[in-house]
């Protein structure tokens, strides 16, 4: 597998890396962010898809990825979620939009 885990999610140590991740649902405020923190995380990661345009439920990401990068980030957003790929979209610019919703609780 070529592509890694830090470069879907970003790496953990570097605030402005979010990897391919361009929306994620956060958890609701007071639970573990302040409003203020929350504000600031909603300005680098929307909680609003840019894709489907959808508020993100908590945990969920929509990732972008390069079309010959699909198969690994697929498998890596299912070992990580635990479950599959719930929308799919090709993007006009070749690249593919993918959404997963985290099932392993």
């Amino acid at each position: 597998m070529k592509i890694q885990s830090e470069d879907v999610f970003g790496k953990e140590n570097e605030e402005s890396d979010h990897g391919m991740v361009v929306a994620i649902g956060y958890p609701p405020i007071g639970t573990w962010f302040s409003k203020e923190e929350y504000n600031k995380l909603i300005k680098e990661v929307p909680d609003v898809c840019p894709v489907w345009g959808d508020h993100m439920q908590w945990r969920s990401v929509t990732v972008i990825c390069k079309e010959e990068d699909e198969v690994d980030v697929q498998c890596l957003l299912a070992m990580t979620h635990g479950g599959g790929i719930n929308r799919y979209k090709k993007l006009t610019d070749g690249r593919i939009a993918l959404r997963s919703d985290y099932q392993a609780w």
